[in-house]
């Protein structure tokens, strides 16, 4: 008996089961409110990684498009700002690898269409559930956000926290010198927060995801704070002010250009003990408009 499912949401978790269902001769329609050709000019979507178990799933799918070795990566760098600092790293069974999410879903997006798939964009109202329910055999929730994700509330007896434990902001820079082969660096300032360089491709190549992940009330948080949108100039040299004693070892001479994505609040004050080796907690997220700077000091991800 033939079978349709009714998926919400064309994140990776809606494409993927999406293209599976499909590769198993199961009908499947997506129904997200953002054509493929409108990502390109949105703001930055995250910063995700993908480990050798989500690209095996990509292969399996044959939607693996960005299979480079140069583009991958190979192991992290850990350092512990502690009063006896301590470093290490930690090298991959198998390589990983970041993609822009702009370039990621569309492509994937394509991918479904392209065997015969069926996508509606449209926004689901609270209103649309029952028709849809109806509709479907099955319907799939794999989307966080709009009514339907509000149906699914904070449920206060399974968690601590009733605030995020970090105010994020994360930009993606070129002019970062890579190290052969690749890598991720997390440099943790304990009571301030994390700092991760993650290498991504992205629409001209790769550049370097730089995620500040700030502790509320500590001596980062004011990054968070400061909008791009309202004063580029200030943003960009606060953001270098504190960068720069930071990432120092990794800066060309080059010029850097930047595109920001911020959630909703980061800091200037520069409270990180040490610079980041040889070289990404829960928040809630606004994105911010994609720019492009050109004026940035060469020597502040």
């Amino acid at each position: 008996m033939a079978r349709n499912i009714g998926i919400v949401g064309a994140g990776i978790a809606g494409l993927h089961l999406a293209l599976y269902l499909q590769k198993h001769g199961v009908d499947a329609t997506i129904i997200t409110d953002r054509p493929p050709d409108e990502y390109r000019n949105i703001r930055l979507l995250n910063t995700v990684a993908h480990h050798h178990v989500t690209i095996a799933r990509e292969d399996y799918l044959g939607v693996n498009h960005w299979t480079d070795p140069k583009d991958h990566y190979y192991y992290h760098d850990h350092v512990f700002n502690f009063p006896q600092p301590l470093s290490f790293r930690g090298d991959f069974s198998k390589a990983s690898r970041a993609v822009d999410y702009r370039l990621y879903l569309p492509a994937l997006m394509q991918d479904f269409l392209k065997r015969g798939g069926k996508i509606e964009y449209r926004r689901i109202e609270e209103r649309d559930v029952r028709p849809l329910v109806a509709r479907f055999d099955l319907l799939v929730v794999s989307t966080g956000k709009g009514p339907l994700g509000q149906l699914f509330t904070y449920r206060p007896e399974h968690s601590p926290y009733q605030q995020p434990q970090r105010r994020l902001c994360v930009g993606l820079y070129t002019g970062v010198r890579q190290p052969d082969p690749m890598n991720v660096t997390l440099s943790v300032s304990p009571g301030h927060g994390e700092m991760i360089v993650i290498p991504t491709i992205t629409f001209g190549g790769i550049a370097n995801a730089l995620l500040m992940e700030n502790v509320p009330g500590g001596d980062m948080e004011e990054l968070a704070t400061l909008s791009y949108d309202d004063n580029p100039k200030h943003f960009l040299g606060c953001c270098s002010a504190s960068w720069r004693s930071i990432t120092r070892r990794h800066m060309t001479a080059s010029t850097l250009r930047v595109s920001i994505w911020r959630s909703r609040r980061i800091s200037c004050k520069a409270a990180w003990s040490r610079p980041c080796a040889t070289r990404w907690s829960s928040s809630t997220t606004a994105n911010a408009r994609s720019h492009s700077a050109t004026s940035m000091p060469s020597s502040i991800p």
